[in-house]
């Protein structure tokens, strides 16, 4: 699939995505871990993943950048009032982030998104300094998943992914031939709302997600065979 055009950003940004607490134990690990002092979030959405960060103390007195494609998103982490810069970018082309600038990029469920993943993780190597380390987490589905949505004649768990990784090979392949060494790699089974599921099928559009009720129901959720949640951290290695 070609990249989305505007029309379709907006109607996916018209989905708020809801603010936690929540951070990823690898995220947490390795910060505590590392010494670092520039962050990047690529594909940032509205600042989920930043706003838990900010409320952990993990971005306090640190360089902090995001980028997405979505205007409309971008707007909403400006929002947030934190201490980002901001940048309404391609994942697959971040031009405003120069060479070894970042310590730290985080990136999450984008790349089964872009056209061509080759393309970002060699962008997520130039922007990645020596020694810098990255968390990526990406849908893993083995032969047997399924899930509701359609796309190019495929069932897929969501209607805008260009791509599921079937293979462990299909994605580590491309992250070692660009110098991005795996520290740890993990999966986990994917659980989804079943209310999701009611409000795909009844054709809810942007309001049934950012109703209050809704948004608790939408917390009740089952496991779905054969869809995993891949976790992967890593680190630039020149060697």
């Amino acid at each position: 699939m070609a990249r989305k055009n505007m029309n379709e950003l907006e109607d996916d940004a018209s989905h708020i995505h809801f603010y936690s607490d929540d951070i990823p134990e690898l995220i947490t690990k390795y910060l505590n871990k590392v010494e670092w002092q520039t962050v990047l979030d690529v594909g940032c959405g509205d600042g989920r993943l930043l706003f838990a960060l900010d409320r952990g103390g993990f971005l306090a007195g640190k360089n902090v950048y995001a980028m997405d494609l979505s205007p409309a998103r971008v707007e909403r982490v400006k929002l947030l009032g934190l201490d980002v810069e901001c940048f309404v970018e391609n994942a697959c082309d971040m031009s405003s982030i120069g060479d070894g600038l970042v310590d730290v990029l985080v990136t999450t469920q984008v790349i089964e998104h872009v056209p061509d993943d080759a393309r970002m993780i060699q962008e997520i190597s130039r922007v990645l300094r020596e020694g810098g380390i990255y968390y990526l987490n990406t849908v893993f589905k083995k032969w047997y998943g399924w899930y509701y949505h359609r796309h190019n004649g495929k069932w897929v768990i969501e209607s805008t992914h260009v791509r599921e990784y079937k293979r462990d090979s299909q994605l580590l392949e491309i992250l070692e031939a660009n110098k991005l060494e795996v520290l740890e790699s993990r999966k986990i089974l994917a659980w989804y709302s079943i209310l999701d599921f009611i409000l795909h099928r009844v054709g809810a559009t942007g309001w049934a997600y950012n109703n209050r009720l809704l948004t608790l129901l939408r917390k009740i959720k089952v496991p779905i065979p054969g869809y995993y949640n891949w976790e992967i951290v890593g680190v630039r290695n020149l060697s």
